[in-house]
C-alpha cells in the first residue's frame, strides 16, 4: 500500500498524510460525508480505505493532467450542485474530462465499501 498522500503545507515543505490517518480522519464524518474526491495523483489506494467507511471515494491510480483533473471536478460539481445522483454527476464529470484529456479517463477509480465500482 502507497503511503499516504502527499501535500504541501504552509511553509512550502512536503508532508506526507499516511493512509492510517486519512481514515482516521475521515471515520468522524462517515456519518455524514457522502462522497470524498481526492484530487491527487496515486490515491486509489487512500480511496480504497476511506471507502471501507461506506461512502464513495474517487481517486486516481497515476498521474492526472491538471486540465482534466480541473475538468473532472467542475462536471462532478457541477452536477452535484444541480441535485444529480452520484452516478449522474460522475458521468457528467467523465465526459467533462474526456472532452480535455481522453487519455485520462482510465486514470479515475470510484470505491465504495472497499471495493472499486464500474461506472
Amino acid at each position: 500500500m502507497t503511503e499516504g498522500i502527499l501535500i504541501t503545507n504552509n511553509a512550502n515543505t512536503s508532508v506526507v498524510i499516511p493512509t492510517s490517518a486519512l481514515k482516521r480522519l475521515f471515520k468522524r464524518i462517515k456519518n455524514t460525508a457522502e462522497l470524498v474526491l481526492l484530487n491527487s495523483c496515486y490515491s486509489a489506494e487512500q480511496a480504497k480505505a476511506i471507502s471501507e467507511l461506506g461512502v464513495y471515494v474517487i481517486g486516481n491510480n497515476a498521474p492526472i493532467g491538471d486540465d482534466a483533473a480541473i475538468a473532472f471536478a467542475k462536471g462532478l460539481y457541477t452536477g452535484l450542485s444541480e441535485d444529480k445522483a452520484f452516478e449522474e454527476a460522475f458521468d457528467f464529470a467523465m465526459f467533462n474530462l474526456e472532452t480535455v484529456g481522453a487519455a485520462y479517463a482510465n486514470v479515475i477509480e470510484v470505491w465504495k465499501d472497499g471495493e472499486q465500482l464500474n461506472l
